[in-house]
């Protein structure tokens, strides 16, 4: 068996036992998901520090801190409306609509006021956005699917939106690898 795939499969062993766990463990915990919010920032934090080392090439400085702080107010703002002391009549994407609004506006404000002279500043904000929406808004939006479907057929939704996932990944690896060109050296 190929080395990538069977680290593929053994990540897929230990993942999606995990999630159950994570999943049962928030089911207990309550409506309000604080298992599932504790471990969707961790995963956002993680995520913005990894692309903010990806995108360090030539100048590009995407904001770490700034941006890691957004993805976890967009998370936040996702979860306000599902917590019992919430204001009624906000729903969880407006929020995060204006979470998303207030974190861009930091991210320039903070860029404005370190620009010095022209170079790297537009690449290095354009990186900080693209952690913020790619991260922070696409896991707020994935988070939701929690609730999508009721206290209990959520977690349904959310699993099977992740094992889908990475069966596609380990399909289209096996795929490729059985029918695939190799590549000439």
């Amino acid at each position: 068996m190929d080395r990538s795939l069977a680290w593929r499969l053994g990540l897929s062993a230990v993942l999606i036992p995990s999630l159950v766990a994570l999943f049962v463990l928030d089911h207990y915990a309550g409506e309000t998901a604080p298992v599932l919010f504790v471990f969707a920032s961790l995963l956002a934090v993680r995520s913005a520090w990894e692309l903010s080392q990806i995108v360090a090439v030539r100048n590009i400085r995407a904001r770490f801190v700034e941006s890691a702080f957004g993805c976890v107010l967009l998370l936040a703002a996702a979860w306000w409306p599902h917590l019992p002391e919430a204001a009624p009549g906000w729903a969880s994407l407006e929020l995060s609509a204006v979470a998303l609004s207030v974190a861009v506006l930091i991210l320039l404000g903070l860029s404005a006021a370190r620009y010095r002279e022209p170079g790297q500043t537009l690449e290095s904000l354009g990186a900080s956005l693209l952690i913020l929406v790619y991260t922070g808004l696409l896991l707020a939006v994935t988070s939701q699917l929690r609730w999508v479907a009721g206290a209990q057929a959520g977690y349904l939704a959310l699993g099977s939106l992740l094992v889908t996932a990475k069966c596609g990944d380990i399909g289209a690896y096996t795929i490729g690898r059985l029918f695939g060109k190799r590549k000439p050296h």
